[in-house]
């Protein structure tokens, strides 16, 4: 549904059919490793941020300091399960 209703703004904002002053919704594309535990690893976002099981998602890193230009991928993970602020891979 949140999906759909996403979709539903960002066409209406290709058109002008937003209403004054209102913002189109952003999806948040980056997400902090939270924990690591045997074989998974948890991060900060969840279903509430769109996450669902089984997306893909590239794992980065980046030396404190850096351009985000610098980063580099260190691996792929698979999420596993979702809770509202939280998920699995």
């Amino acid at each position: 549904m949140r999906r759909c209703v996403t979709v539903l703004i960002l066409l209406l904002a290709a058109f002008g059919a937003l209403p004054a002053g209102a913002q189109p919704v952003t999806a948040r594309t980056q997400f902090e490793v939270t924990y690591v535990a045997a074989d998974v690893l948890y991060i900060d976002g969840g279903a509430d941020e769109g996450l669902a099981e089984g997306m893909e998602m590239d794992i980065k890193r980046l030396e404190p300091g850096q351009p985000l230009l610098s980063e580099k991928v260190i691996g792929n993970v698979k999420v596993i399960a979702t809770a509202g602020q939280s998920a699995v891979c």
